[in-house]
């Protein structure tokens, strides 16, 4: 394996095998990667997620998504949370909780 040459390619590296479902959002909002375990926990795969106009909330139970649009303005505002739950509909219609953590990553 080529060792990352920069710490952007040392996290996607780290969280292309993690069993958690990670993102990356964009400053503008739009989504710039997801890993594979989007399609594990969500029935989705990276390419409809990445196809997607409104990731993650399209995604998002209906009754979580207020709170969580107001979490991802925090979090493009610089600012971080840990373990914050909502519901996720997957792609067969079931409902799963999951919990989400977030930092900006700051060149």
């Amino acid at each position: 394996m080529k060792k990352p040459s920069t710490k952007l390619e040392l996290f996607r590296s780290i969280a292309e095998y993690t069993y958690d479902w990670e993102s990356w959002i964009r400053p503008d909002g739009a989504l710039g990667w997801v890993n594979p375990a989007v399609e594990r926990i969500t029935g989705y795969s990276v390419e409809e997620c990445l196809g997607m106009k409104d990731y993650p909330f399209g995604l998002i139970h209906p009754e979580d998504r207020f709170a969580m649009r107001r979490l991802f303005r925090l979090a493009a505002q610089g600012g971080m949370g840990n373990d914050v739950e909502f519901r996720v509909v997957r792609k067969d219609g079931a409902v799963r909780w999951c919990a989400v953590s977030f930092q900006p990553l700051l060149d």
